[in-house]
């Protein structure tokens, strides 16, 4: 399996200059370009982490078996990442966000209050499409938004007659399939369409073996 890592552009500028350890430094001006940007005005990952509040259930309270299988189920190392970041709440909410950089502390898609359940399923654009690959995937499961947000942000009452390792794969490939389209949302605008957010988790889904 191949892994790719994508750069942001300014990145090739530090990657292409010739490096000089000794002042002055080669790339110096590149660096200067990219720390006088607006996002690193004042410590912004420091201020981030005061602003978030600890996970609600720490991993190693998590049941051995669950744990195992969450880390050996087959997902795409980003998918994996994305829910872990759920697990741990370490999710960048919208009125976390605001207490950074002005902006409404609102969901962006309908405007209501935003928490962690919301963020991630209950939003009236997010849920549906939970709906609509569960009743695919797992018609016969997690019947209510209850029961499977509380397999989402807390790994509890998996199905007992679903292999757990499928239910891991399908979640984590619509946890990080919503989360990528949250994002292209929120910063280049692209509209956030369910239709089309279910039609690419269903493409991906078909790489994975479910069985």
């Amino acid at each position: 399996m191949y892994r790719t890592v994508d750069l942001q552009p300014w990145i090739w500028d530090l990657i292409g200059e010739r490096f000089d350890p000794l002042p002055p430094c080669s790339f110096a001006p590149s660096l200067a370009t990219w720390w006088s940007h607006p996002f690193w005005a004042g410590p912004v990952s420091l201020n981030y982490r005061l602003f978030q509040t600890p996970g609600s259930l720490p991993p190693h309270r998590y049941p051995h078996k669950l744990i195992k299988a969450f880390w050996t189920a087959p997902m795409l190392p980003n998918g994996r990442t994305t829910w872990y970041k759920v697990l741990s709440n370490t999710i960048p909410l919208q009125h976390i966000l605001a207490k950074m950089h002005p902006q409404a502390p609102t969901c962006i898609h309908c405007h209501q209050h935003e928490d962690l359940a919301h963020f991630v399923s209950q939003c009236p654009l997010k849920l549906p499409i939970w709906e609509a690959v569960l009743a695919m995937y797992v018609p016969l499961h997690f019947l209510t938004p209850t029961c499977h947000l509380d397999f989402l942000l807390y790994l509890r009452h998996p199905p007992p007659r679903l292999p757990l390792k499928r239910a891991l794969t399908i979640f984590s490939i619509t946890l990080h399939t919503i989360w990528s389209h949250h994002w292209q949302y929120k910063i280049h605008g692209v509209p956030f369409q369910g239709h089309r957010i279910v039609r690419a988790i269903v493409n991906q889904v078909r790489s994975f073996p479910l069985d």
